[in-house]
């Protein structure tokens, strides 16, 4: 891989990622919910590329309290939305075996969950009524890299497999073939799909598969399958890129707002893509380019990022329009994720 010309001064990126670090503290995590594992992960990274021990020991409060209950209860459906692989990251870091066990329980709890007839993919919360057939984008984001990362870590081939069977399913039942990006949601029950072109829903789901895919050996069927996934959809993203940087929150309407997180996501996705071989050439760079530059205009001097789209439910096209912006967890995480990839990019 060429050298990468530097859209921003390295200084910069540190100090920024130290200012949303500090204000990603602020924010509560005591109860795992939509958009937390991605600011427990970002904050891990911020630990690891400013040598801060601060934001680890911050997100290893709440790790603690969640392996105190798995180890003392076992998993409960809630805990789909477990930042699994940031526990694994805590675990080595402090050399506390109590994490690696949770982990392999969560793990066997999403491995055995229940799954749909027709497209046999893992069914999250059956104890919902109204959700006990649907299967959501976010979750291929906290779910992607788990697997993956156990087998790395333990040299445990079956993990693998477990983490194929879960990713591959919602790849294929959330993908649209026709637009090429992601519906945020689909009944599995009545076929019916909602969210065509939810941009942070597109991101979750393509950086879920490529932090999978980071430790996933390149000899698997699935690799070559997933990383044809992510050039695909990453193509059609550039296309969809506005001149300013940023995605549109409804990523083929271009009456739809432009969204913060999104350029973010995609920021990340391109350079973790490039520094893994998986998306290669000017194209890619020039789109994280102008992702990343757009990102930082809506990254203020307390360290909030904002213009970050609110908490999205499934739905038609139309509902998505309305949807305040401002600041939140998920939007603190998925800047953190865009600075710390272009960071550990420069850094080769």
């Amino acid at each position: 891989m060429t050298a990468r010309r530097p859209a921003v001064d390295e200084e910069r990126l540190r100090s920024l990622l130290g200012r949303v670090a500090d204000r990603t503290l602020d924010f509560d995590f005591s109860v795992w919910y939509w958009g937390d594992a991605i600011a427990i992960d970002g904050l891990l990274e911020a630990t690891e590329l400013l040598a801060e021990d601060r934001f680890a020991t911050a997100a290893r409060i709440y790790a603690d309290r969640w392996v105190a209950r798995v180890l003392a209860g076992g998993c409960q459906w809630a805990d789909h939305l477990t930042p699994g692989w940031a526990v694994l990251r805590l675990g080595e870091r402090y050399r506390d075996d109590r994490y690696f066990t949770a982990v392999r329980t969560l793990a066997a709890f999403l491995a055995e969950a229940p799954r749909s007839r027709r497209d046999d993919v893992p069914l999250r919360r059956p104890d919902i009524f109204a959700d006990r057939n649907l299967t959501v984008v976010d979750s291929m984001y906290n779910e992607g890299p788990i697997f993956t990362y156990l087998a790395d870590l333990t040299g445990e081939e079956g993990f693998l497999d477990r983490g194929r069977d879960i990713l591959e399913p919602m790849t294929s039942a959330l993908l649209d073939p026709i637009l090429g990006v992601f519906h945020q949601a689909k009944d599995l029950a009545s076929q019916r799909t909602m969210g065509l072109g939810w941009g942070r829903g597109t991101g979750w789901a393509l950086l879920g598969i490529v932090d999978a895919l980071e430790y996933m050996p390149r000899s698997r069927p699935e690799h070559a399958r997933l990383t044809q996934v992510v050039r695909e959809v990453s193509s059609r993203l550039v296309g969809l890129q506005d001149p300013s940087g940023f995605w549109h929150t409804i990523l083929q309407n271009r009456d739809s707002y432009l969204e913060t997180s999104t350029a973010a996501f995609f920021a990340a996705v391109f350079d973790k893509g490039s520094r893994l071989g998986i998306l290669e050439g000017a194209v890619f760079e020039g789109a994280a380019d102008r992702a990343l530059m757009a990102l930082l205009t809506r990254i203020d001097e307390e360290g909030r990022v904002f213009g970050v789209s609110a908490d999205s439910l499934p739905d038609e096209e139309r509902a998505y329009l309305p949807l305040p912006m401002g600041v939140n967890e998920w939007g603190q995480g998925c800047g953190l994720r865009a600075l710390a990839e272009r960071l550990r990019l420069l850094a080769g």
